[in-house]
């Protein structure tokens, strides 16, 4: 569960890197939708959906079973905008009902959950720029037994997930930017098979022009953990160097490779490897545009006490627009999961590798009123055979816009 959420996350990303995306119920803020009040645009929409769910338990390969459910989703998206600064914000709420008589299939698939999240920036006439983002998810689950097995699925209960960041780009002379950041997440769960973990990240960099079109990128980041399965705080510490873009109107990446090292529960282990930082947007032609994100690092366990892991995941997107009323999103996500202790089941260290395709496809047949098409699929390769699965979702339904 955890590894198919994050790889949802690097999705999302692809698509934020090019502005707004339509999957899950965003919306163009379009100058005719929504409401307006003077420089504020609120866009409410809603999504109704039928999908089925192949393996909504993500059971190992062979024991899948699917479930059918209808989803409400209604959405509430804000854009604000002043001479230099702007605001962006989205609440939602969704709802899913089985269509089913199976009890235990229906506590896991019958859930609601709800969340927010707000970005500002604000730009003096001389470049300096602050950017702060916020977000705020909560999910409902009931827990779950196996029929079969008698195993019981922990990951069902309720999470929260808190996300704060800030970031401080600053021109020091007409070459030279200086940026700084820091980060804090919360991930918590109600389960005691689960542990949730704290981090609070800083990062401090300089980008250099070398031409008109690309800087030179150096940086270094400190990030401190605490996590629910581990006695004492852990810390990682990293340094990298690429290189960056000029924002233009069709293209904006950077690219940074580097070491990083991890002190983990007080420094019961201490570890060294290489990380690296992708991001990138560019739109090829008024039809195509492609998105790329990247990441390494480490991270407590949350299914293991007293252990953690090296996770590196790249995704990449494609959005094409074959004609004004119909667009198609292909997004690809590889995630690797290199536990450093062995199963505390199993004996054996764990490898994991994921791979996930996303592909959405929607038609505007009227001015507020979209179809689409949603397909899903992950399938994960363990060196452990029981955490090998299989998942496929397929989802229709409506976006109605106002």
């Amino acid at each position: 569960m955890k590894r198919f959420a994050i790889a949802a996350l690097v999705l999302l990303g692809c698509g934020v890197a090019t502005g707004w995306t339509e999957g899950d119920g965003a919306v163009a803020p379009e100058s005719d939708l929504g409401i307006h009040w003077g420089p504020l645009n609120v866009l409410p929409s809603v999504n109704l959906s039928l999908y089925r769910d192949f393996n909504p338990t993500y059971a190992k390969t062979g024991d899948e079973k699917g479930a059918t459910a209808f989803r409400a989703e209604p959405i509430l998206d804000l854009v604000f905008k002043g001479n230099g600064w702007g605001v962006t914000g989205r609440g939602w709420f969704s709802r899913d009902w089985y269509l089913g008589t199976d009890s235990p299939y229906r506590n896991i698939i019958e859930r609601q959950y709800y969340g927010e999240n707000i970005g500002f920036f604000i730009e003096s006439p001389r470049g300096t720029r602050v950017t702060i983002t916020e977000s705020y998810e909560f999910q409902n689950r009931d827990n779950y037994v196996a029929g079969g097995g008698g195993v019981y699925n922990a990951s069902w209960q309720d999470r929260t997930t808190a996300r704060v960041g800030a970031v401080l780009d600053q021109p020091l002379g007409e070459k030279t930017v200086l940026r700084a950041g820091v980060n804090y997440s919360d991930l918590q769960y109600d389960s005691d098979s689960l542990y949730g973990w704290k981090s609070l990240d800083g990062t401090l960099g300089l980008s250099r022009k070398l031409t008109e079109k690309t800087d030179a990128l150096l940086s270094g980041g400190y990030e401190r953990q605490t996590s629910d399965g581990s006695a004492n705080s852990s810390s990682s510490y990293r340094i990298t160097t690429g290189l960056g873009s000029r924002n233009t109107a069709k293209s904006s990446y950077r690219a940074e490779v580097g070491m990083m090292g991890y002190d983990y529960d007080g420094g019961s282990a201490n570890v060294t490897t290489w990380t690296y930082s992708l991001s990138g947007a560019w739109k090829f032609s008024d039809r195509f545009s492609g998105t790329l994100s990247g990441s390494a690092n480490y991270q407590p366990s949350e299914v293991d006490q007293n252990n953690y892991s090296t996770v590196n995941t790249i995704g990449a997107g494609l959005v094409f627009d074959a004609t004004r009323r119909v667009k198609t999103t292909v997004n690809v996500v590889y995630r690797r999961e290199d536990y450093a202790r062995p199963d505390p089941v199993y004996g054996e260290t764990r490898l994991d590798n994921q791979v996930s395709l996303y592909w959405r496809t929607s038609y505007q047949f009227y001015r507020y009123a979209r179809v689409f098409l949603n397909a899903e699929f992950s399938k994960n390769f363990s060196s452990i055979g029981d955490y090998d699965y299989n998942r496929l979702f397929l989802e229709t339904g409506i976006n109605l816009r106002f």
